[in-house]
């Protein structure tokens, strides 16, 4: 088993890493595994020969993760990854993006852990999203597109209030630049950047149709 170089860390204690698992006729999947940071020593997590899993942020808290799980592709089905919940203490998986027809990558969790940002690729564009989680005897999850702006963004961070996040953005209208994002009406603010936008001559119209 080979580990790779990505890895989520909470406050110290322990970090989640995904760990490349090769497999016969050069072929390889892909599991998630706990490291102790403070004795030392690590463990894999999943062992699960048909799906691949994906680490990623830890709660506040440090009692849950965001997993992503897609299973492996065939020539009959191709990969479709969904976000799960993982309490790191019974180490049950719930399930949270199954009805988002979206291939969500979580950004940051909220302060009190009721949900967490995350991005996708949409129509040409890359809008935020939240992810609410429900907890209970049931965990389940809903997704909520924030921002409907045509453009695409990443390196999302949350203020510690929760109630705002900055990214960077970028268009077919202009480059990157850095936003604010009010996070309950969705509005974006652009901040101050290093040049102004340029001016495009031209239009751009967009169309739709279905095969």
């Amino acid at each position: 088993m080979l580990v790779s170089v990505e890895m989520c860390t909470s406050a110290g204690t322990f970090a989640l890493f995904a760990l490349r698992v090769p497999e016969a006729n050069a072929d390889q999947r892909y599991t998630v595994a706990r490291a102790d940071l403070v004795n030392g020593g690590w463990e894999p997590l999943f062992d699960d020969a048909e799906h691949n899993y994906t680490p990623s942020i830890v709660s506040p808290d440090g009692r849950y993760a965001i997993i992503g799980v897609s299973n492996r592709p065939t020539p009959q089905q191709s990969m479709r990854p969904v976000l799960h919940l993982l309490d790191l203490g019974s180490r049950q998986l719930s399930t949270l993006t199954q009805d988002a027809d979206l291939w969500l990558t979580p950004a940051d969790w909220l302060p009190d852990g009721s949900g967490f940002l995350a991005l996708a690729d949409q129509d040409g564009r890359g809008p935020v999203f939240r992810v609410d989680v429900q907890y209970g005897e049931t965990v389940t999850g809903r997704s909520v597109q924030i921002t409907e702006e045509d453009a695409t963004y990443s390196d999302l961070r949350l203020a510690p209030d929760g109630k705002t996040a900055f990214g960077v953005r970028a268009s077919y209208e202009f480059p990157a630049e850095v936003a604010r994002i009010d996070l309950a009406t969705g509005q974006t603010q652009r901040l101050l950047n290093p040049t102004e936008r340029p001016g495009l001559p031209g239009s751009l119209t967009e169309v739709e149709t279905q095969a």
